[in-house]
């Protein structure tokens, strides 16, 4: 694995149970996703809820439903905690690159973040991490890229509340 300035990472991020702990009094997340899809050239944004469950303090799913009116559809699963050295990490990387620090405003709130870039080993999905410093397991922003045949989609994640 080709590690950039994981120094800047902070401590409790690198520690799966201070995550866990973090987690444990957030119920809900609540996010703005936008998708782009480049095989249609088409956006759509919808609402997404999270709620992370934490599993014996060994890894930490994110269950995230898409709310659409009154309607709520199960979207997605991602799991934290399968890389020790890295337990924030929603994917396996080749490539993990710490690019600096960055002031996030956000829905009229604003998050000290450590941004994150990781690169699977064939480039078939990159994402770009922000970090919440103080708030480990809280992610204000999330790019993924996911590369499908001749397709490419791209998700941005920002955190409401």
């Amino acid at each position: 694995m080709q590690n950039q300035n994981i120094d800047l990472i902070p401590d409790n991020w690198l520690n799966l149970e201070l995550i866990a702990e973090n987690l444990k009094t957030k119920d809900t997340l609540y996010y703005n996703k936008l998708e782009y899809l480049s095989d249609i050239n088409s956006i759509d944004t919808v609402n997404v809820i999270v709620n992370p469950e934490i599993n014996n303090f060994s890894e930490i799913e994110y269950k995230c439903r898409i709310v659409n009116g009154k309607d709520t559809i199960n979207y997605a699963r991602f799991e934290l905690g399968n890389n020790e050295e890295f337990p924030f990490l929603p994917f396996d990387s080749e490539k993990i690159n710490v690019t600096g620090k960055e002031k996030l405003n956000l829905e009229a709130k604003t998050y000290n973040c450590t941004v994150v870039e990781l690169y699977d080993e064939f480039n078939e999905q990159k994402a770009k991490l922000w970090l919440v410093d103080n708030q480990p397991g809280i992610f204000a922003k999330m790019i993924l890229q996911k590369k499908e045949f001749n397709n490419e989609t791209n998700y941005i994640f920002e955190l409401k509340k």
